[in-house]
């Protein structure tokens, strides 16, 4: 199990159920107590676009990876991992792949 205690898939280590970007944002502004409008204008963002993420409905873009990182709420970096692994998670669900054998025996590109 991963800190958080949420769990881990054993052949590639990436967490099962990651968190949205915006449940860890929502987090690290809690503290603050500052309304969403308020926290919008200091990002230099729409409202809208900052209550998206917060509310689950959009993810984190470089530009605003960057503007949270420039306001002292975790790297950049971070936040783009954060949400490539939601993302990755999200795909999977989707996935209807199931490859017993790969390549096909007896088969070629």
């Amino acid at each position: 199990m991963a800190p958080d205690g949420k769990r881990w898939e054993s052949e590639n280590m990436q967490m099962r159920d990651p968190p949205h970007p915006g449940e860890g944002l929502g987090k690290r502004l809690k503290p603050f107590g500052v309304s969403v409008t308020a926290a919008a204008k200091f990002l230099g963002v729409p409202r809208k676009a900052l209550s998206d993420i917060l509310n689950r409905r959009s993810g984190v873009s470089a530009d605003m990876a960057i503007r949270l990182e420039k306001a002292g709420l975790g790297s950049a970096r971070s936040w783009l991992e954060l949400h490539l692994e939601y993302n990755l998670w999200k795909a999977r669900l989707r996935a209807e792949i199931n490859f017993k054998e790969f390549p096909p025996r007896g088969q070629r590109f």
